[in-house]
C-alpha cells in the first residue's frame, strides 16, 4: 500500500458525495407520513402530493392546501429540517473514498448548510468511517460558508502535514475559486442531469474547476496519476 498521508482530499458533501434530491425526497416523504398520522389523512394522498409538485411549486405549498391550511408551512419546514434522512452511498463514492483511504491519503470534507441538517446526512451515509477526527467543517459550526476564503485556510491550518490538497465538488458558484487561489487542485463533477443546482452557468474563469469528472471512480486514477 502506497502511504500519501501528506496529500489532502477535500469533498464537498450535496450532489458531490450523494445526490441532494435524495434528501429532499427523504424529506417530503417524512413530512408527509407524519402529517397523515397526527392528521388522520390516508398516507398515499400526503405522499403523492408531495412528490407530484408541478410548475415550480413547492411541496409544502400543496400540502398545505391539501390539509386545508391545517398546518402551517414554516412547521413542515421545521419538520423536514430535523428529519433523519433515508440515503445510501452511492457505489463510486464508496469506492472512491475506500480507494483513498486505503493509500493512506488525508480526507476531509467542506460543506455549507445548518449544523443539524448536514450531520444528519453525513451520519445516515455513514461517512465518518472516512474522514478524519475534525476534518469535517459545516458552515454553521466555523461561521463561513464557501463564498469566504475561511473554510479553506482554517483547512490548511488543521493540515499543516500535507503538501499537496484538492477540493472536489460540484457548484462552479462556490466551490473552487478560493481554493484555486490557494494552489489547491480543483475537480468539478459533472452533473448527470439529477442535480438540485444547474452547471449551465456563465462564470468568469477564476470560478472554473481546473479539472472536470464525470464520475468518483475516476478520481483516484487522476490523484495518483503522477
Amino acid at each position: 500500500m502506497t502511504y500519501c498521508r501528506s496529500i489532502l482530499v477535500a469533498f464537498d458533501l450535496d450532489d458531490t458525495l450523494y445526490k441532494e434530491r435524495d434528501y429532499v425526497k427523504s424529506g417530503c416523504l417524512y413530512v408527509a407520513r407524519q402529517l397523515s398520522r397526527r392528521l388522520r389523512v390516508p398516507c398515499g394522498l400526503l405522499e403523492e402530493t408531495v412528490l407530484s409538485a408541478e410548475g415550480g411549486r413547492h411541496p409544502f405549498d400543496r400540502l398545505y392546501e391539501v390539509l386545508d391550511h391545517a398546518v402551517p408551512v414554516d412547521r413542515m419546514v421545521g419538520m423536514y429540517r430535523e428529519h433523519f434522512p433515508y440515503l445510501v452511498l452511492p457505489d463510486d463514492s464508496r469506492y472512491c473514498l475506500e480507494n483513498l483511504k486505503g493509500h493512506g491519503v488525508t480526507l476531509a470534507m467542506i460543506t455549507d448548510g445548518r449544523h443539524e441538517g448536514q450531520w444528519n446526512k453525513i451520519r445516515a451515509l455513514g461517512l465518518q468511517r472516512y474522514f478524519d477526527d475534525g476534518l469535517i467543517s459545516v458552515s454553521a459550526d466555523i461561521g463561513a460558508d464557501k463564498t469566504c476564503l475561511l473554510p479553506w485556510t482554517r483547512m490548511e491550518d488543521l493540515t499543516p502535514w500535507c503538501s499537496v490538497r484538492w477540493y472536489i465538488g460540484d457548484n462552479m458558484r462556490k466551490d473552487f475559486r478560493h481554493p484555486k487561489a490557494l494552489g489547491w487542485n480543483t475537480v468539478m463533477l459533472r452533473d448527470n442531469g439529477l442535480n438540485i443546482k444547474s452547471q449551465d452557468v456563465d462564470l468568469p474563469v477564476v470560478y472554473h474547476a481546473g479539472m472536470t469528472i464525470g464520475s468518483l471512480s475516476e478520481l483516484p486514477g487522476l490523484i495518483f496519476s503522477d
